[in-house]
Order: C-alpha cells, then sequence, then structure tokens
C-alpha cells in the first residue's frame, strides 16, 4: 500500500520537465544578472543568512537552568540579533573597502563579476529555499502529513526550517532599520503628515475662507453652464463641484510647497550621510528601534497562539453573557473556537518543531508575567 501510495505521489515527466526548465531559466537569467550587476554591487544577504544560520545554531548548545525563561529567551534571541548585526556590519566594512581598494585593476573587475555570477544565484536560492522549507514545514505540521520523506529533510530541514527563516527575517529587518536612518524615518513621517494636512486642509479652508469660499462659487457657476441631454445640472452637485475644483487647485498649490520641503530636506540628509560617524549612528538607531519592535512582535505572537492552542479561548466565551440578539453569535464562534485552538496546537508544534524558534516559544518572558489561565501546554512542561 504504502509503494502505491508513494507511486502515486511521483511527479511525471511533463511535471519534471516544466520544474526543470522553470529553474534553468531561472538560475540563467540570475547568472546574467550577477554578471552584469557584479559582486560590489550585489546584495550579500544570501551570504549572510548562510553565515547567520550557521553561527546562530552555536546557541543550541547553551544550557540554561529551569524555570529561568527570561534569562533563556533574552540570551537566544538577543544573541540571534547580536550575531546578525555583527555579520551585517562586517559586511558593510568589507564593502566600504570594496569600493575604496584596487577596483581599477583588472583581476579585481574578473573576480568581481565571477563572485556576482555565484552570489545572484545563491540569493535567488536562498529564497527560494527559505520560503519552500517553511512552507513544506507548515504544510506537513498542520496537515498532519509527510510530503517529503527524504532523509536531509526529515533529518535536517525540517527540524530547521522556522530558525531559517527568522534568520532571513532578522537580517531584513535589521539592514532595512540601518538604511532607513532615523532621518529618513522622521522625513518620511514628516512628509506623510504634510500630505495628510494639506488633503484635509484644503477642503477646511474652502469650507471655513470667505475668500476661497467664493472662489469655490464662481468655479461652481462655471459648472453650472453645463447641461446634459438638456438638463442643467442639480445646483447641490454644482456646489460640491466648484468646492471640490477650489480644493484641487490649493492641493497643487500646496503640492509644489511640499516638493521643495522635500527636496531642501534631502539635501540636508545626504550633507549629513557624507559624515560617516553620523550616518552610522543615523542608521543604527532605526535599527535598534526595528530591533525591539521585532522582539515585540516574537513575543506578542508566540503568546497570542499559546493561548489559543491552551482552550483559554473557549472558556472565556462560555463565560461570557451577551444579549439574546447576539447568542446566535455566540453560538457560532463557540462552533469554531475548537477548530480555531486544534490549528493553534499545530502552529504550536510548527514553532517548537525548530530548536531557537521552540526556545523563544518555550521561554517566552510574557508567561512569567501573563502565565496561561488554561493547563499548560505539553512543550511547557
Amino acid at each position: 500500500m504504502q509503494a502505491l501510495l508513494l507511486g502515486a505521489a511521483m511527479p511525471n515527466k511533463m511535471t519534471i520537465i516544466i520544474a526543470a526548465s522553470v529553474g534553468g531559466g531561472l538560475l540563467l537569467i540570475s547568472l546574467i544578472y550577477g554578471v552584469i550587476r557584479k559582486f560590489s554591487r550585489l546584495t550579500w544577504i544570501g551570504w549572510q543568512q548562510l553565515l547567520v544560520f550557521g553561527l546562530t545554531m552555536l546557541l543550541t548548545l547553551i544550557k540554561f537552568p529551569a524555570g529561568q525563561n527570561v534569562l533563556a529567551y533574552s540570551v537566544t534571541l538577543g544573541g540571534m540579533l547580536a550575531i546578525s548585526a555583527v555579520v551585517l556590519a562586517i559586511g558593510g566594512g568589507v564593502r566600504m573597502r570594496m569600493f575604496e581598494g584596487p577596483r581599477a585593476s583588472k583581476g579585481w573587475r574578473v573576480a568581481d563579476r565571477l563572485l556576482g555570477m555565484v552570489t545572484a544565484p545563491l540569493t535567488l536560492l536562498m529564497l527560494l529555499l527559505t520560503l519552500g522549507a517553511f512552507g513544506l514545514a507548515a504544510a506537513e505540521t498542520v496537515s498532519g502529513r509527510t510530503f517529503v520523506d527524504i532523509p536531509i529533510w526529515t533529518n535536517f530541514g525540517a527540524k530547521h526550517a522556522v530558525d531559517l527563516l527568522l534568520c532571513g527575517l532578522m537580517l531584513l529587518v535589521l539592514r532595512g532599520g540601518f538604511r532607513l536612518g532615523i532621518l529618513k524615518f522622521l522625513y518620511y513621517a514628516l512628509m506623510l503628515s504634510l500630505t495628510v494636512l494639506a488633503l484635509v486642509g484644503s477642503v477646511l479652508l474652502v469650507l471655513k475662507v470667505p475668500f476661497f469660499a467664493g472662489l469655490a462659487v464662481k468655479f461652481g457657476a462655471l459648472f453650472g453652464k453645463i447641461s446634459i441631454g438638456g438638463v442643467p445640472l442639480d445646483p447641490d452637485v454644482v456646489s460640491v463641484l466648484g468646492v471640490a475644483a477650489m480644493s484641487l487647485c490649493l492641493m497643487i498649490a500646496f503640492s509644489i510647497v511640499l516638493i521643495l520641503i522635500s527636496v531642501l530636506i534631502n539635501m540636508g540628509i545626504k550633507a549629513v550621510s557624507r559624515v560617516k560617524v553620523l550616518w552610522f549612528i543615523d542608521g543604527a538607531l532605526v535599527c535598534l528601534i526595528f530591533a525591539a519592535l521585532f522582539v515585540a512582535v516574537n513575543m506578542a505572537l508566540n503568546y497570542g497562539v499559546g493561548f489559543l492552542a491552551s482552550g483559554a479561548l473557549g472558556g472565556y466565551l462560555a463565560n461570557i453573557t451577551l444579549p439574546e440578539q447576539l447568542e446566535s453569535v455566540q453560538q457560532k464562534i463557540g462552533e469554531i473556537v475548537p477548530m480555531i485552538e486544534q490549528y493553534a496546537v499545530r502552529v504550536c508544534t510548527l514553532f517548537c518543531s525548530s530548536p531557537l524558534s521552540g526556545m523563544l516559544f518555550t521561554a517566552n518572558p510574557l508567561l512569567t508575567f501573563v502565565p496561561y489561565p488554561a493547563a499548560a501546554l505539553p512543550w511547557l512542561e
């Protein structure tokens, strides 16, 4: 019976040909892109993810005393973030040296393109591998079935898929925060606020300031001359169109001002970026903010999934008294809750399938202050 199932799961020749063609095409495109773009200007996230993944596996060798959840969580996640930051910092330093080094030599130019030819496919491979491994591990855990039964997957891949994704996410978060910088962060926040203020203010000026209101009436008079099928426009429609036209004119005027402000701020940011010390401090601040957000999201996600899996939600809903009009809604939700809890248990299993991810789940500091109201999950015993 098992042989029949395995045979049915084997892909046919056409599927293999299509997969090989797509894979070969992507490989060829990435090779050409790497040669054209060159190693010094490509992202090194693929190499960095491999390095961070390998180094963070050393954290699994640390043994923590029982009950020291805060210590275990802090050392594990702090170590992962620190390793990621060091790898990114070293990469940035090496890249800067490349641009300052002997780039004019013929040997360097050849090596730059050859390394690019390797780096671009590796980056693509790591992206597909990270997403594919996590997706496969999630599908197997949630469905309770085994889709790939080969030693390298069952003995290693499935047990580290979540950790590989975590390493990739950390690198993206820290790298994105450093590249953004506090000045650009404040710049985007300021420009977004000014844009919203300009949109709302344009309408308010037309409605509240008599001068602009008079101009809106004149615009409305122009629209009042328009007729559709010999029938003139409704006065209310004419009034709305007049206000909209005047508001649009004010928005255009404000947009010109915003563009000028944006140009001036960008010139200031570029001037600051030329000072390496200020550039580093600027990026490091947002990097720290993003790292703190990553920790907060990780803690909240782990706790939320664990809360659902603990069975506490059903108990809370059962004890809530709602008006008679909402009793049917409460009943429907109560029927769905067991399914939600069942899938939450499987997600917990997925989180705990990798050593570092499992440590972050079981040692979540939130459990120290807000333990689950129901019986402890089996992973926490």
